[in-house]
């Protein structure tokens, strides 16, 4: 991004995990969508996996003349041509959980496993000032999908922001899950109205 806040997505690589190069020159391998769509002004927060057949799947976050999150979903070969699929429409746009309307969503998260596309994302349920609290106003939640684009979402929230005074009442959000046996371990950022984010961890022990 730059000091306007136009965002797009890149691409690097490493051998190691420490040392990266930026491939495709430097230059975005995903920019805004076209004109009037949900993401012609900003893409950013992508998560990838690859398929059984080599295909790369990428969700991100737009931004269009709606102003706030949805998500869209694009394809590769390469990591570097993208295509959209549905036409460039978002994938997963807000909707209720846990029967509270959201806001927008944003910072999704997938894993592929056996064939069924498992996606966390970040809900916004309430809007506040900056380091105000908003009773239980943001949260995590899960949505499913067989190909990628279609989703079902959870009618609960995995996870909800705490309470006034807790390490995570301002904010849960941006998961990361990883699977380690029968458990999933969902490290997400965490912030209360009163210190700088931090990471938390969640734990699901039994998870099919």
């Amino acid at each position: 991004g730059d000091a306007a806040s136009r965002y797009t997505i890149g691409y690097a690589t490493s051998d190691d995990g420490k040392k990266w190069e930026r491939q495709n020159g430097g230059r975005p391998v995903l920019g805004p969508g076209q004109q009037g769509k949900f993401d012609d002004r900003v893409v950013l927060h992508p998560t990838v996996v690859r398929d059984e057949s080599g295909l790369l799947h990428m969700w991100y976050n737009g931004v269009g003349p709606q102003k706030d999150f949805l998500i869209g979903h694009a394809t590769s070969r390469d990591g570097i041509t993208w295509d959209r699929p549905k036409g460039g429409d978002p994938v997963l746009s807000p909707g209720t959980a846990s029967g509270r309307q959201e806001i927008y969503v944003y910072n999704p998260m997938v894993l592929l496993e056996n064939d069924i596309y498992r996606m966390w994302y970040s809900s916004a349920l309430a809007i506040t000032p900056r380091g105000r609290y908003a009773p239980h106003g943001s949260a995590i939640v899960y949505a499913e999908s067989r190909d990628g684009t279609n989703w079902t979402r959870d009618e609960v929230f995995t996870l909800l922001s705490g309470d006034e005074g807790e390490a995570d009442a301002y904010a849960c959000f941006a998961p990361y899950v990883v699977r380690r046996g029968a458990a999933l371990w969902m490290y997400y950022s965490m912030g209360s109205a009163y210190q700088r984010y931090q990471t938390g961890l969640a734990k699901c022990p039994e998870a099919t």
